[in-house]
């Protein structure tokens, strides 16, 4: 949909995705730990050294790390073959010298803090100024929308 949405608006509109991790191991916002997000925090730093080792690669890791495997509802995928599929797309040598960056942790301690700002514990979160949503949107007609009513976000 954000592809989409995008194209709509000729470019004139970008999103910057922020990874918020939902473990307390690094988002002191969320209340409670939930096993289905136990490895979030690692997984996270995985997509972040992924966009550093090899910019090109991260949409086939994103798509491969949001798609389902089975079934019509989505699971994590396990922190080894998310690692396996980052190495396999960016190369192993490359990702593991991403993986040392301290940049990731810096962003994701960023992405967090932003988490925290615009409150509640739903994710995804649209942040546009000082608005923000938790849109639901089933399509890119309705993500339109929901950036228009919910944010202020003119017309395409």
């Amino acid at each position: 949909m954000l592809e989409e949405v995008v194209r709509r608006y000729n470019g004139k509109l970008a999103f910057a995705l922020c990874p918020s991790p939902l473990n307390t191991a690094c988002n002191p916002y969320v209340p409670r730990d939930v096993d289905q997000f136990k490895d979030s925090c690692e997984l996270a730093k995985v997509g972040l050294a992924v966009w550093l080792a090899k910019r090109e690669a991260f949409p086939a890791f994103e798509g491969w790390m949001f798609s389902l495997e089975s079934g019509d509802r989505w699971h994590p995928r396990s922190l080894e073959s998310a690692r396996t599929k980052a190495m396999e797309l960016a190369g192993e040598a490359k990702f593991e010298a991403a993986r040392e960056n301290p940049w990731i942790e810096r962003y994701l301690q960023t992405c967090v803090q932003i988490y925290g700002n615009a409150g509640s514990n739903a994710i995804p979160k649209l942040v546009f100024g000082s608005r923000w949503v938790t849109p639901q949107p089933k399509d890119a007609d309705d993500l339109v929308l929901i950036l228009q009513d919910g944010l202020g976000v003119p017309k395409p």
